[in-house]
């Protein structure tokens, strides 16, 4: 996983997972959904991801906003 250095400003580094890092991605489509753990299984154009997720689960196309590294 990889994190963008940046300088001291208040903005949080971008994030910007590479295949086989662990993270934890929000199932489905909903706001509120539960964040469950993962692998990014490829990287897609447009800032997405697939995830295969530790309980068999996969989805593709999964928006970085709701991807996080696992820590």
């Amino acid at each position: 996983l990889t994190l963008a250095s940046g300088s001291a400003s208040a903005e949080p580094a971008e994030f910007a997972p590479a295949v086989g890092d662990r993270v934890e991605a929000q199932f489905g489509l909903d706001d509120d959904e539960l964040w469950w753990p993962g692998t990014v299984h490829k990287l897609r154009k447009g800032g997405c991801v697939d995830v295969a997720y530790d309980d068999g689960d996969f989805e593709k196309r999964k928006p970085l906003s709701r991807v996080r590294p696992l820590l």
